[in-house]
């Protein structure tokens, strides 16, 4: 007889906090691996007017897939211009525009993974950052220091979520029945945005959770804001190293069950 194989993620009950359009594919890399995904948007994505840039650029940086879709004006008036994606993710949506990506991070999808790779370590001399509004200045101040002229093309907002009520009910069904066996954030914006949704007995409940981070960096502000239950960091927050850290985390779990 052939052994049943459970699947790596078989049990788990999973909060999804991405914004609703980025939810869909993680939502389904966890039911596709035998996980439940709960949904609850702690962002929304507003864009925002883009005026094309008068300036021409010699790079153009792409932070997220957000900034693609919201940033598509800016790409299409610098056809002259190389360009870099922030992950894979990112990478994915300008190709799927038809657009060839020359510089991407050979580990992480982060900015200090983009800074690292070679191409930009004596980069062009005029970049323009494609992003959401705020959000870190790792990469334009570092590119700056390196001898670039860098400039930021701000194309969407993220504006804290309404939460359905269907659906925040049944995240605190779950989590006063102690069901809730994860929250995943894949930002410190998600993370902030969460806590305030949250009522105060609900955040309560939920601060001693497991909390799958999308990096170090936002499991210590969850640290910082009181989560105070195991954290799992990815190396990214995609959904590839999302996955991969929670599969490796819940193998070792029933391990030492």
């Amino acid at each position: 007889m052939i052994p049943l194989v459970m699947p790596p993620l078989a049990g788990l009950q999973i909060l999804v906090t991405r914004p609703a359009l980025q939810a869909a594919g993680l939502c389904a890399r966890i039911h596709a691996l035998g996980g439940k995904a709960i949904a609850l948007p702690a962002l929304t994505i507003e864009a925002k007017s883009v005026t094309p840039p008068a300036e021409r650029f010699d790079l153009l940086i792409f932070i997220s897939s957000n900034a693609v879709q919201h940033g598509t004006v800016i790409l299409n008036s610098q056809p002259q211009a190389g360009i870099a994606a922030v992950g894979t993710a990112t990478a994915a949506a300008l190709q799927s525009l038809g657009h060839a990506v020359d510089v991407a991070p050979e580990q992480a999808a982060n900015s200090e993974a983009l800074l690292a790779h070679p191409l930009l370590q004596t980069p062009p001399a005029r970049i323009l950052i494609v992003r959401g509004t705020g959000g870190r200045d790792l990469l334009r101040d570092t590119l700056r220091t390196r001898g670039s002229q860098v400039e930021l093309a701000e194309v969407y907002d993220r504006v804290p979520a309404k939460p359905d009520p269907e659906q925040y009910l049944t995240v605190k069904t779950l989590l006063d029945a102690s069901e809730l066996d994860i929250i995943s954030v894949t930002s410190i914006e998600i993370l902030q945005a969460l806590d305030a949704m949250l009522e105060v007995d609900v955040r309560c409940l939920a601060h001693p959770c497991i909390l799958l981070a999308g990096s170090a960096r936002i499991a210590a502000t969850a640290r910082q804001l009181g989560w105070q239950g195991e954290h799992i960091s990815a190396d990214s927050p995609e959904d590839a190293a999302m996955i991969a850290a929670l599969t490796r985390w819940h193998t070792r779990a029933r391990v030492l069950r």
